[in-house]
């Protein structure tokens, strides 16, 4: 009774902690040198 995706979840879990605090930090950084060309970039 092996899953395909056994063990894959549990390192899913930890590296998804760890990235939500850093990619919010990330984004904050990349917005600010950006600017407008996100938000341009979205409406098209």
């Amino acid at each position: 009774m092996e899953d395909p995706t056994g063990g894959m979840w549990i390192y899913l879990m930890f590296l998804a902690f760890p990235l939500a605090r850093i990619v919010p930090r990330i984004l904050r950084k990349y917005r600010k040198n950006t600017g407008n060309e996100e938000k341009n970039q979205r409406k098209e």
